[in-house]
Formats: C-alpha cells, sequence, structure tokens
C-alpha cells in the first residue's frame, strides 16, 4: 500500500509540476520563459521536462546555431512545442549558418516523445530538421524549405516517429544530387510513418530511403504525394528526380528497406514515380497513383545482379494501383517473390486520361487548412463514368464504396462533381489559370461584337486572340499564371473599349526579404505607357495572393500592362470591366460585380435568385436562394467560384479569394 501511495504522490508532482515555457524572435537566455521575460528557443529546449509545452511566437527567428533538443519526454507526456496561439506561425530561418555545411543543421533531435508543431523550417545549410536517433516524437504541420539538404531526414538509428501532414519543398544541395524532400534513409532505425505529406520541387528525390548503416528496417507512407521532383525552384532540372525511392544501397552491399505505400500519389517528378533502387526487401504498393513522370510511373529493377533478387522471404506487392499511362512495370526479381493483382496494366482496363476529373497537379500545391489537413481535391479523382471503379481488390485497412474498391488513390465518392470546375471570369477576362490554375488558352470576346482579345508577352504578340504562354511560363511549377521574371519583364493587354475598372490577381514568385514591385501601366496608343496612380503593389516577405483594383471613368479605350520593377511574379487574372457591359442578350442589364466582396469573413452579394459556392477543387461548399450575406468563417483560406443568378436572369460567375 505505501508504494502504491508513493506511486501516485510521484505522479501527481509530475502533473503539478508541468510548464510552459515562452519564446519569442527577441527572447533571452537570462528570461525566466514567461509571457513578459521569454527564453530564446535554445533555452527553453534545454529546460524542458516531461509534460512541458514551449510556446514560440509568431515571426522570424534569425539563427545561425543548430537547434539541438536532447530532453526526453514520457508515453504519457511528451513534450510539446507548438506556436503560440494568436501570434501566428514560427518561421525558423537558419541562414546565418555556413551554406552546405553537413554540420549546419536546423533543428537535431535526439530526444524522444517529443511533438512538434506548426513551424516553418528554412535555409539551414544542411537538413532542415536532423531526427538523429530520436524515438516515439511527432512532427506535425510543418513546413521545410529552401535548406542546404534533405528538408526533414531520419537516421542515427531513429526509431517510430511519425510525420504527419508536413510539407518539404525547394530543398537543394550543393551537387544536386543529396536533397530530397523527406528521408528515412542511411542509418534510419524501423517503425517511421509519413502521413500525408507533401514533397516537391526538391532537387534529388521526393522520399529516399537508400540504406548505408541500416538494415531491414520497415519505413510507411500513407496518403503522402511527391510531384516535380528533380526540377528547381526556377524550373531547372537537378539530380535523380525520383518521386518514391523505397530502398537501395551501395553497389556492393544487399540492404533491405521493406516500404510499405498506400494512397500515395506521384506525379511529374523528373524521373521515376515510385523506384525500387535496387532495394532487396519487401515493397508493398496499395491504391497508389503515377501520372506523367519522365521516366516510368513504377520501377522494380536492380543496378547488380546479385541485388537482382530480393532477400529470401521478401516479396513485391502491388494491387489496386495506377498507372495513368497504362505501362507495366519492370520488375527484376524471382517470379515468386512478385505479387501483383488487380492493377491498369494488369486488369486490361485500358486507363486513359478521360477517367479523371482533372490531371491539374498544381491542385496539390493549395495551401493546407489551420490544422494542417490538405483540401479537396479533384486531380486524379476518377469521375463516376469511370472503369477504374469497383475494380480492386479488398484490402485490410483501406475503407471503400461499392462492390469492391477502386484503383487508385481516391476512392469514388457518390455525389463528388465531374467538372474540373474551374469556371474562368467572363466578359473581358483574360484568364491564365482556372483555379489553381492551367493555362486556358482561352480567347476573350467583347460581348455581342465577337471582338478577340489577345495578349502579348514580353513584346512577342499572340495568335488568333488566345493565350500562348511564354517559355519562362511553362517552367515546372509556374504552370497557371503568367511569369514575370524579374525587373522590367512584362505582360501587355491590347486595347480594352471604354474601360470601367480592371481587377488583377497576382502574387510574388516566392518569398524575398528585399521589396518586390509590380506596376500596372495604361497607354491610349499602346505604345507610350505611364504608371496608374494606384496600381503599384510593393511586398516584401510576402507570396500570398494580392489583388489590384482600379477604376476608370469608362470614356477611354485603353491598352494595359503589368511590369515587373523588381525580382519576380506570377499574373492569375486580368479582368477588365467596361462602361457598357454586355452579354450575349443585348440590352440586358448585368449586375455589377463589385458588389460580390468580402469583408472579414461576410461575403456580401447583390439581390438574387440563387447562388451556389465552389471550392477550388470543385465541392459544393454553399448553394441557397435569395441570400445577400454568407458567413465564410467555417470555410479554408483560398480561392472560391461564386455563381449567382441575378434578378434579371444573369449567370455571374466571379472568383473570390478568402
Amino acid at each position: 500500500m505505501r508504494k502504491i501511495l508513493f506511486l501516485a504522490f510521484q505522479f501527481l508532482i509530475l502533473h503539478v509540476s508541468a510548464t510552459t515555457y515562452y519564446v519569442s524572435t527577441n527572447g533571452k537566455p537570462e528570461g525566466d520563459g514567461s509571457k513578459e521575460n521569454p527564453y530564446n528557443i535554445t533555452t527553453a529546449v534545454k529546460k524542458a521536462n516531461p509534460g512541458d509545452v514551449i510556446y514560440l511566437a509568431g515571426g522570424t527567428y534569425s539563427l545561425s546555431e543548430t537547434v539541438k533538443i536532447s530532453r526526453n519526454g514520457t508515453t504519457s507526456s511528451p513534450i510539446k512545442m507548438q506556436p503560440e496561439p494568436e501570434t501566428g506561425r514560427p518561421v525558423l530561418d537558419f541562414s546565418g549558418q555556413p551554406r552546405f555545411d553537413s554540420n549546419a543543421r536546423g533543428i537535431q533531435l535526439s530526444g524522444d516523445y517529443w511533438h512538434i508543431t506548426g513551424l516553418d523550417i528554412i535555409k539551414a545549410g544542411d537538413n532542415g530538421l536532423y531526427i538523429d536517433g530520436g524515438n516515439y516524437n511527432t512532427i506535425e504541420f510543418c513546413r521545410f524549405s529552401e535548406n542546404g539538404d534533405t528538408g526533414l531526414q531520419i537516421g542515427g538509428g531513429a526509431t517510430y516517429n511519425l510525420i504527419l501532414n508536413c510539407d518539404s519543398y525547394y530543398n537543394a544541395d550543393k551537387n544536386m544530387g543529396n536533397a530530397d524532400g523527406f528521408a528515412c534513409k542511411t542509418s534510419a532505425g524501423t517503425g517511421n510513418i509519413f502521413r500525408y505529406c507533401r514533397a516537391w520541387m526538391n532537387s534529388d528525390d521526393g522520399y529516399d530511403g537508400y540504406l548505408k548503416d541500416s538494415n531491414d528496417i520497415t519505413t510507411t507512407y500513407e496518403g503522402c504525394y511527391a510531384f516535380m521532383n528533380g526540377i528547381l525552384q526556377d524550373g531547372t532540372a537537378a539530380g535523380d528526380g525520383n518521386g518514391f525511392k523505397m530502398g537501395g544501397c551501395d553497389a556492393d552491399a544487399l540492404r533491405s528497406h521493406n516500404a510499405i505505400l498506400k494512397n500515395c500519389v506521384a506525379a511529374k517528378n523528373k524521373k521515376n514515380g515510385f523506384d525500387r533502387n535496387s532495394n532487396i526487401g519487401s515493397m508493398t504498393l496499395y491504391n497508389c497513383t503515377s501520372y506523367a513522370n519522365e521516366g516510368n510511373d513504377y520501377i522494380f529493377v536492380a543496378a547488380k545482379e546479385k541485388q537482382q533478387d530480393l532477400a529470401e522471404g521478401k516479396k513485391i506487392t502491388i494491387k489496386n494501383c495506377i498507372s495513368v499511362s497504362n505501362t507495366t512495370p519492370n520488375i527484376s526479381c524471382r517470379t515468386d517473390q512478385i505479387d501483383m493483382s488487380h492493377n491498369t496494366w494488369d486488369e486490361n482496363l485500358n486507363c486513359n486520361t478521360d477517367d479523371f476529373v482533372s490531371l491539374n497537379i498544381n491542385q496539390y500545391l493549395a495551401d493546407r487548412d489551420e490544422n494542417g489537413n490538405l483540401p479537396d481535391f479533384t486531380c486524379l479523382h476518377l469521375k463516376s463514368t469511370s472503369s477504374l471503379i469497383d475494380k480492386g481488390i479488398v484490402i485490410t485497412g483501406i475503407s471503400y464504396n461499392g462492390n469492391a474498391p477502386d484503383l487508385g488513390a481516391y476512392e469514388y465518392q457518390p455525389g463528388d462533381i465531374d467538372i474540373d470546375p474551374s469556371d474562368p471570369l467572363e466578359d473581358y477576362t483574360v484568364n491564365f489559370s482556372t483555379i489553381p490554375g492551367i493555362f486556358s488558352a482561352e480567347t476573350v470576346t467583347g460581348g455581342t461584337t465577337g471582338t478577340q482579345h489577345g495578349i502579348t508577352i514580353g513584346g512577342t504578340g499572340s495568335k488568333s486572340g488566345s493565350f500562348i504562354p511564354s517559355q519562362a511560363a511553362n517552367a515546372p511549377g509556374s504552370s497557371g499564371a503568367v511569369k514575370l521574371d524579374g525587373n522590367g519583364s512584362y505582360v501587355q493587354f491590347p486595347k480594352q473599349p471604354k474601360v470601367k475598372q480592371v481587377i488583377c490577381h497576382v502574387a510574388a514568385s516566392g518569398i524575398n526579404i528585399n521589396p518586390r514591385s509590380l506596376s500596372l501601366q495604361s497607354s491610349i496608343d499602346g505604345i507610350n505607357f505611364s504608371d496608374i496612380p494606384g496600381g503599384l503593389l510593393e511586398v516584401t516577405n510576402d507570396a500570398t495572393g494580392k489583388t489590384i483594383c482600379i477604376d476608370f471613368d469608362g470614356t477611354k479605350d485603353l491598352f494595359f500592362r503589368l511590369i515587373s520593377k523588381s525580382s519576380g511574379w506570377n499574373i492569375y487574372d486580368f479582368i477588365v470591366k467596361p462602361d457598357n457591359m454586355t452579354t450575349g442578350v443585348p440590352e440586358t442589364e448585368v449586375t455589377d460585380i463589385t458588389n460580390i466582396h468580402l469583408t472579414g469573413n461576410i461575403l456580401y452579394l447583390p439581390e438574387n435568385k440563387s447562388v451556389t459556392i465552389y471550392n477550388i477543387s470543385g465541392k459544393l461548399c454553399f448553394q441557397n436562394k435569395n441570400t445577400t450575406t454568407i458567413d465564410f468563417s467555417a470555410q479554408n483560406r483560398g480561392y472560391y467560384i461564386v455563381r449567382i443568378k441575378d434578378m434579371k436572369g444573369n449567370t455571374i460567375i466571379s472568383k473570390i479569394m478568402y
């Protein structure tokens, strides 16, 4: 009885003594960790005990030393590090470290039972976050970008870590052959899981499982994305460029990395979608989708003869998977080590692009919600008419609708919208991006006149009034926008009649500490352009969407030009409202689209017969009759399409950003 009471008392003391520490960008080691006298981050992690919470105030932390975390939490009392509520997202900027120094990691985590949430870790000399022997940690809703090696890497025998809802992008090493989005490689331990993570435009691979010191470990990937890897931020080609590299080792070694992949997507990577890479461990792929990778969608070959066959007892299992190109994987091991069925290539299903609602992978770049969850996508979702529905085999732990599982990463949901729902704005809209953006090459007509309006990019005119993207705009990662690459680059629009209002949707093409400026200019003759008062947009460290809106008197025919006065910009839409906006029905009054606007969380609408609102993925968010205000507070941040039938019977389609 005494022992039981003592243990209960000890637990009570541990529980009561849990501490909350506050950290800020100007915190000091000599602080006390209170909100009024906060620590710096290094001091806080050195003091943390099981059950403690470390709150990081929003803002940019300029760091030059690795943040080393070695304290341990417990199963029941993990140590938490997360953003301080209502202060914004903390950005740990390690640009003060020597670039490409293998010892210059952002965070090095060797402790156990940490739960790190909501941090941006950028510009470290090497890895953004390296889990070095730490076990049972959760890294959630963190972003890793522009680091000098892999964004997040697991090594040092680290086991049973969960990487949840994280993104890793624009990471590049000096030689372009090592920096992956995520890597559980070289010396990693077993039982690590990546769930709902995204890796794009990293210089080497999206996910890398290459082993050097470890053997016969298991790593699981669930609902993860790898796209456009092996391509740098500026669109140039770089390293290997595989989506998921499932293992591998040096040519004279034999290493088993048992990889389990469920509901994962590999798209438009520079090399292969899913790559064995001479791995001799088990590789299990359930309900994965591979699309438009420059090499192979799936490839299971080995570099050396002694690596052709898997280790004894290991197997390649592929079930319910899609190759949009319908290509049978190349597999080089004994046939008794292969279990492959119910895939597009072996069921003679004739998979093609018509099976899918959308093939626009730029949807995968959309922001997560405030809790880190991915938004709804339609890219690579099956249409209701697809022959791939109900053609799979039941897999334990993967739910399905209908008579049998569907093929691919996404189970068809009855009621899904079967169109790529990116309605362009009508009436004098040059539409560069159908949300979230593919080139529409759409002509623009002037009401009943049928006059076509093309555009000019950098002095080169379009043909037949249609939009022809420049080479820069076709660069990987810039699809969906006219990309202005630097000072003096511009996009020019032809004469627009009797202009009443111009609306431009734009965004800086990346985060930069130097101010960026973009100017809207006008001209009467199409030769001599000048800045429009109120048309200059300047941002610093801000790549979120912006809107330029300028009113005119409606008496002049004008040419327009958007010109970058420093660094890069993406131009998404250019909307011109003439003084007498006409539609196909002569003398029909059209509701003023400026009456559609957001103030705070409230969307204000003109009088209408009905309103329907879709998100960027085409999911129906709202539908009602005769309503003029809508509370948007329950919606995720992003672009929405508002379709209104006004009191005159006209249909108005507008694009808003919340």
